[in-house]
Formats: C-alpha cells, structure tokens, sequence
C-alpha cells in the first residue's frame, strides 16, 4: 500500500505541480490522522499534522477526515 500510495501522491503532483499533496489515513479508533505520504511538505507541516485529532476546524486534513468533505488550503 505505501507505493501505490506514493505513486498516487506523485500523480497528482505532476498533473498539477503548483499543488503539493498529502495522504493522511485515520488510526484504529477513527480519531487521529497518521501522514502516510507527503514528499513535497515542509518537515514542520508533516510534523503538525501527524497525529492530530479529526475534527472541524482542526486544520485542513482533520476537518476533511470528519465531514468527509474536500477541503483545499489556499495557502
């Protein structure tokens, strides 16, 4: 699952380089995001949102993971 992961991750930032993408998958007890693939994040980013809690408002990555909804960041 890690590469095709990867490979996904790629894709998508090849068809659009200007974007950098991230998988993150949710634990054993659907609470906390685990970044699974990000090559192009800033260690810091990968640092920030490993681990965090799913929720509204909790960031970008943890409000998708509970609505289910995309969420894209501008910046």
């Amino acid at each position: 699952m890690p590469d095709i992961l990867k490979a996904v991750v790629r894709g998508v930032e090849q068809l659009q380089p200007a974007m950098l993408c991230s998988i993150a998958l949710l634990d054993d007890q659907r609470q906390h995001l685990g970044l699974a693939v990000a090559p192009r994040l800033p260690d810091f980013f990968k640092a920030a949102i490993d681990g965090e809690q799913i929720g509204i408002g909790a960031g970008c990555c943890a409000t998708a993971a509970y609505t289910g909804e995309r969420v894209i960041a501008e910046d």
